[in-house]
C-alpha cells in the first residue's frame, strides 16, 4: 500500500472513530450538551486532533445523522428483499422501521429525535439519506397501481409513518403500560392502517 493510500485509510479510520464516539454522546446527552472537547476526551485524544478531521461539532453531527439514516434504509432494504407482494412489502418496511428503533436506538435517536440549532448541512434534501421514505412510498405506489390499496400513496405512507412513529416514541419513553407489547401494537397499527385503504366491496 502506498503512503498516500495509508494516509487516506488512516484518515477514514480516524473519522469513523470520532463519529462512533460522537454518536453515543449525542444519543445520551443531546446536541447542545456535547462539545468537541467532550468528544476528544471520550476518545482519549486532544481537541486539536478532533479538529484535524472535522471543522466543527455540527459537521460531525451531520455525518453521524447521515450515517444513521443510511443504516435505516439498509435495514428496510434487507427486511423487504424477499417480499413479492406489494402490501406485504409496505407492512414489512414499516415493521422494520419499528424494529430499528429497538435494535439500533442510538442511530434512531440521531435520525429522528436529536436536532442542532440549525439544519444547515444536514442534507435534508438528500435522496440517499431519505431512501427509507422512498422504500415505503414505492411499496404504497405499487399497492395502489395493483389495485390492492386505494388512495394517494403519499397520504398512505404518511398515515402509516405517523401511526408507527407515534407508537415508537411511546415505547421509547416507557409509556406502553396498558397490557400490549410493542410488537403487538405495531402489528395491530399496521393491520388497521393498511385495511383502511383496501378497496371496499
Amino acid at each position: 500500500m502506498t503512503r498516500s493510500r495509508t494516509k487516506t485509510k488512516d484518515r477514514a479510520t480516524a473519522r469513523e472513530e470520532i463519529c462512533q464516539t460522537a454518536m453515543k454522546l449525542f444519543a445520551e446527552q443531546g446536541y447542545q450538551a456535547v462539545t468537541m472537547r467532550a468528544i476528544a476526551s471520550q476518545l482519549g485524544s486532544s481537541t486539536m486532533r478532533t479538529y484535524r478531521y472535522f471543522s466543527s461539532k455540527h459537521e460531525i453531527f451531520a455525518s453521524v445523522r447521515e450515517f444513521a439514516l443510511i443504516e435505516l434504509a439498509k435495514a428496510l432494504d434487507a427486511a423487504t428483499a424477499g417480499c413479492g407482494d406489494s402490501v406485504d412489502r409496505l407492512r414489512t418496511a414499516f415493521a422494520a422501521y419499528a424494529d430499528f428503533s429497538v435494535s439500533r436506538p442510538d442511530e434512531y435517536a440521531l435520525a429522528f429525535e436529536i436536532f442542532p440549532d440549525t439544519a444547515e448541512g444536514l442534507s435534508l434534501d438528500n435522496q440517499q439519506t431519505f431512501r427509507s421514505w422512498q422504500i415505503c412510498l414505492a411499496a404504497a405506489e405499487a399497492s395502489c397501481l395493483e389495485g390492492k390499496l386505494v388512495g394517494d400513496p403519499v397520504v398512505i405512507t404518511h398515515a402509516l409513518w405517523c401511526s408507527v412513529h407515534g407508537a415508537i416514541e411511546l415505547n421509547r419513553k416507557g409509556r406502553l403500560i396498558f397490557g400490549m407489547t410493542f410488537d403487538q401494537i405495531i402489528a395491530f397499527t399496521l393491520a388497521a392502517g393498511i385495511d383502511h385503504f383496501r378497496p371496499r366491496r
